[in-house]
């Protein structure tokens, strides 16, 4: 700006204002300093806008993340123990249920198809079958019949897991079980 400009913008300028700014060769006074930072902006501005033109930053390749867990002693994995791991925990699966009889049987086939049919789930293996089926054998204390019970319970009330079973009263003095036995749900 020159300086009609600058001291009707400012009114009177004085000496410390003047130390801050120069005169070009026009007359014009001007702020190094000022054009310096404004062109370190605009220069910046511009880098950005063209990397977004690029599709902004780049991802970084393969070789250059970093790996997401530490390194086992042993890594050097055994595959045929896995396989054989797994066929042994399918054969414990089976001799679990089957000590439980058939009845128990048919009845966790139903609880496993009535669970895949409504929230689309599936065990993800015999052990973690094994492990629902222990849980629900805790909840029964061991008795098959109730565990069959607890399976219908679940079921009935549209549950995704196994809970003790309910005995308590409603208004008229039966209990639940009752009334689901007088409907015929439980078998």
């Amino acid at each position: 700006m020159d300086e009609k400009t600058i001291c009707f913008l400012v009114g009177s300028v004085s000496d410390n204002l003047k130390a801050k700014f120069k005169i070009d060769d026009s007359g014009k006074w001007y702020n190094e300093r000022l054009e310096a930072e404004a062109g370190k902006r605009s220069k910046y501005t511009e880098s950005r806008r063209a990397n977004g033109s690029k599709g902004g930053r780049p991802k970084k390749s393969e070789s250059t993340k970093k790996p997401k867990a530490k390194a086992t002693k042993n890594h050097m994995v055994n595959h045929m123990g896995n396989e054989n791991e797994n066929e042994n925990e399918s054969e414990r699966l089976k001799m679990q249920i089957n000590e439980l009889g058939e009845n128990f049987s048919e009845n966790w086939e139903r609880w496993k198809a009535y669970r895949k049919r409504k929230d689309k789930f599936t065990y993800h293996d015999a052990k973690s079958e094994r492990s629902a089926i222990s849980k629900l054998g805790g909840l029964a204390k061991g008795d098959p019949d109730k565990a069959i019970e607890i399976i219908n319970q679940s079921i009935d009330m549209g549950w995704k897991g196994f809970f003790n079973l309910k005995t308590e009263s409603n208004e008229q003095g039966n209990s639940i079980k009752d009334i689901l036995a007088a409907c015929k749900v439980v078998k």
